[in-house]
């Protein structure tokens, strides 16, 4: 059982972006949209890459925290790499 469906299976689930993905593999906290359950946890997922990013809760103003991050599953496309300002990382040679 693939580790999204797995996670879907077991509590709500919060669709994210490339960039709000980046942002919870790197501990920080991203904006959730609509109501989420108190004191619960959720499932960010990107379901177009059929990728689990993190368990998250909760934590006021609209905002939810990573508590457990995945690395990106194998066989999922590439995450693209972002830089501080959220935008697309390019090399300049």
């Amino acid at each position: 059982l693939p580790m999204v469906e797995a996670a879907s299976a077991a509590m709500p689930v919060i669709e994210v972006s490339d960039v709000e993905a980046a942002d919870l593999r790197f501990g920080r906290r991203i904006r959730v949209a609509g109501t989420t359950p108190r004191g619960g946890r959720l499932a960010a997922v990107m379901p177009e890459r059929h990728d689990l990013v993190a368990i998250v809760e909760p934590c006021g103003r609209g905002m939810a925290k990573p508590v457990t991050v995945f690395p990106v599953e194998e066989g999922a496309e590439p995450v693209p790499r972002l830089n501080s300002k959220g935008r697309l990382w390019t090399s300049r040679r």
